[in-house]
């Protein structure tokens, strides 16, 4: 039986390579990476735990340079509040599902029986523990480049639910720390049928050096309102 389990776990730790796009040269820190506690203690085999520890440091190290490097102007308070919408349980939860984690984590019975292959938090540390085995097999570049490579298109998506769930207060905050002033909003054009509008809306900034001013749609006046403060907060970052 016990062989049987070998088999499988070398199975899944093949495929799973494939969907990283990194091959392991040493395939028990992966098999590692995706035990959970539940399975280590039936099986005598280490679990994710520490791992995830170390995940955690790297994700944090990529996504530090990676927003450093897409917004050169952020001070450190905007840098943060970006960084922490990827760090999150949602993000990293968001992640395993694209590489479907959940098939591949090994679990012991109990937990197996009460779904916890789509437990957030079990698919959200193993994420994290997937990461760290990667750069603790191919090193920290290696981590880095199947993080944004995968994870390019739910990393872009996440940028842009950062900036449109408060980017108004956000805007305001950034507004006044750095101009000392409010951006003002005006809705400069409503397009298409009454029961089919699309709202323009225009945000402006006047500062020392000029105004700054950024537009954007939606289908309703605060929504496009949401729009262009999103965008402003993409120039001013």
């Amino acid at each position: 039986m016990k062989g049987d389990i070998q088999v499988d776990i070398r199975v899944n730790i093949l495929s799973l390579e494939v969907q990283l796009g990194y091959t392991f040269k040493n395939k028990l820190i992966l098999w590692e990476a995706l035990s959970h506690s539940s399975y280590s203690n039936e099986q005598g085999f280490p679990s994710n735990e520490r791992l995830e520890f170390l995940g955690d440091a790297v994700l944090h190290l990529i996504l530090t340079e990676h927003i450093m490097g897409l917004y050169p102007k952020a001070n450190e308070g905007e840098l943060s509040f970006l960084r922490s919408c990827m760090e999150s349980e949602d993000f990293l939860f968001k992640a395993a599902q694209k590489l479907n984690i959940g098939s591949f984590i090994l679990l012991g019975k109990g937990e197996e029986l009460s779904g916890g292959r789509e437990k957030r938090a079990i698919l959200a540390d193993a994420m994290e523990a997937v990461i760290a085995a990667v750069s603790v097999d191919g090193g920290f570049s290696a981590a880095r480049e199947m993080v944004l490579l995968k994870f390019k298109d739910l990393l872009e998506q996440t940028y842009e639910t950062a900036f449109h769930s408060d980017s108004k207060s956000e805007l305001q905050h950034i507004a006044q720390q750095r101009y000392g002033c409010l951006p003002t909003y005006a809705i400069a054009e409503e397009k298409g049928l009454d029961h089919d509008k699309t709202f323009v809306a225009v945000v402006k900034i006047v500062t020392e050096k000029g105004e700054i001013s950024a537009e954007g749609s939606g289908k309703n006046k605060k929504s496009a309102e949401k729009a262009a403060a999103c965008n402003m907060l993409k120039k001013a970052l």
